[in-house]
């Protein structure tokens, strides 16, 4: 069977099909069947076109999610993807491959634009585009099907039956979003088969072209699902729609990934959701790609890494004193006295650094000196306290993300990132009702939140507190 004609004999059917129903209906679902034996369908699935999105001729679905996912190490799978991976070696054949293939089929073209005009995801019209089976080609296309033969001698591999392919009609939105091929997809895409949000956000990456482009884990992985949801309902009076949050932070997010910024962006950092969401605002409001914007960034990861190398070394220096001068009141908060660096200066980094990891209780009542208290303070830095931004305080994510662009905003109007400076005030540290955002606003307003303030000036709005 010759591949490109087949594909496009289905491509007139589906022409004809859709001029003779244009409006949606069930007339578009399953609207062709074609079985092919086992070499045509393997022939059909995995034929390359380098003029596709994918690199298949039958191509990927414009928001198919990454299913390989690594953990930190780049190594090792997550234990969703392990086991959905571990479920073809188990079972071979079989398991892997469905002997029924959808196949959806886009009666306009999908020319989807970012907000300064790039084309990021482009399908011509009556594409070819997979609705199930993603993850088993992703899986048998890392291995020759000899090689996984010779590995699994007891499975199959290559399939000994027909196999069914149904096409379906769908169309794009005038905004470039794929309501219709996604309702299709999960139609096919059992609940259990997919990493829920964090596969879902990685399928809107995918669309708004940046799956490509993107190379630090906590992006590629999709790990700011939670904080894109908050940034968006301060940053929008719309509904939440995630194809809407990441075409707006698009630029935004690639150029934050660009920067490596893998110490604050790690598991080591409770916080993290509630750094991108400032970092985010801080790269819209100075623009650009802002120089100095990143230098006071890589001024904050530096800090991060010596925190995330050696805690120990990193807390005692901060406060110049021993171990023993470290106070622990109980197992569930540590606590510093605060004679010794409250009224101190320190660079904007290394008060996020104490913010971060847990010191955000600054009380000495009742203190003792301990040799556990480090112990305690390196447990913080490993996440063992408690996630601020999570805690069952009422706005306490939004409170955090304006105490992050507090430090920022100093550490731009210095000289140098690495200036000293006095900590904010304790009583205003989470809305940072001190800071120039605020200046002219009635006294009764001075708990307008730094991220609102910020919102405002980018959106030109005006809220009402």
């Amino acid at each position: 069977m010759n591949i490109t004609e087949f594909v496009s004999q289905i491509r007139d059917i589906a022409k004809e099909h859709y001029k003779n129903n244009p409006n949606k209906s069930p007339e578009w679902d399953n609207f062709y069947k074609v079985e092919l034996n086992a070499n045509e369908a393997l022939k059909f699935l995995f034929y390359k076109d380098t003029n596709t999105n994918s690199g298949y001729l039958l191509d990927e679905g414009p928001s198919e999610r990454l299913y390989n996912c690594f953990e930190e190490d780049g190594e090792t799978l997550t234990s969703w993807g392990k086991g959905l991976f571990d479920s073809h070696v188990k079972d071979g054949y079989r398991k892997g491959i469905s002997n029924h293939v959808h196949v959806g089929i886009n009666v306009e073209e999908l020319n989807n634009v970012s907000k300064i005009g790039d084309v990021i995801k482009y399908y011509p019209e009556f594409t070819l585009a997979l609705l199930n089976y993603h993850r088993r080609r992703s899986f048998y296309d890392q291995y020759p099907f000899d090689e996984l033969e010779e590995k699994y001698p007891n499975l199959s591999f290559i399939p000994n039956e027909p196999i069914t392919f149904s096409f379906y009609l769908w169309k794009p939105s005038i905004d470039g979003k794929v309501k219709q091929y996604q309702d299709l997809y999960d139609l096919f895409d059992a609940a259990v088969s997919v990493d829920n949000a964090k596969s879902k956000i990685q399928g809107v990456l995918n669309l708004s072209g940046l799956k490509n482009y993107l190379k630090t884990d906590f992006f590629v992985k999709g790990n700011f699902t939670s904080a894109i949801k908050h940034l968006w309902e301060v940053w929008s009076d719309e509904t939440y729609d995630i194809h809407d949050a990441i075409s707006d932070f698009r630029e935004e997010i690639l150029w934050l990934d660009s920067l490596s910024l893998n110490n604050i962006f790690s598991k080591k950092n409770p916080h993290c959701a509630c750094y991108f969401e400032a970092f985010a605002l801080a790269a819209k409001k100075y623009g650009g790609k802002n120089q100095y914007l990143k230098r006071v960034l890589k001024s904050i990861e530096s800090t991060f890494a010596k925190v995330n190398e050696d805690p120990y070394d990193f807390w005692c220096k901060v406060f110049d004193i021993s171990i023993t001068d470290l106070v622990k009141q109980n197992r569930k908060s540590v606590l510093v006295d605060k004679r010794f660096f409250a009224t101190s200066v320190r660079t904007g980094s290394e008060w996020l650094a104490l913010e971060s990891r847990g010191l955000h209780i600054f009380n000495g009542k009742d203190y003792q000196y301990t040799n556990d208290a480090a112990d305690e303070l390196v447990n913080l830095t490993n996440q063992a306290g408690r996630s601020y931004q999570r805690s069952t305080v009422s706005n306490q994510q939004e409170k955090y993300v304006s105490l992050i662009l507090g430090y920022v905003y100093k550490m731009m109007d210095a000289s140098d990132p690495s200036e000293v400076m006095r900590q904010i005030p304790s009583n205003d540290r989470e809305y940072l009702g001190d800071l120039p955002h605020n200046v002219g606003r009635d006294m009764s307003d001075q708990k307008y939140s730094v991220m609102k303030n910020t919102v405002d000036e980018l959106t030109k709005q005006v809220t009402v507190v």
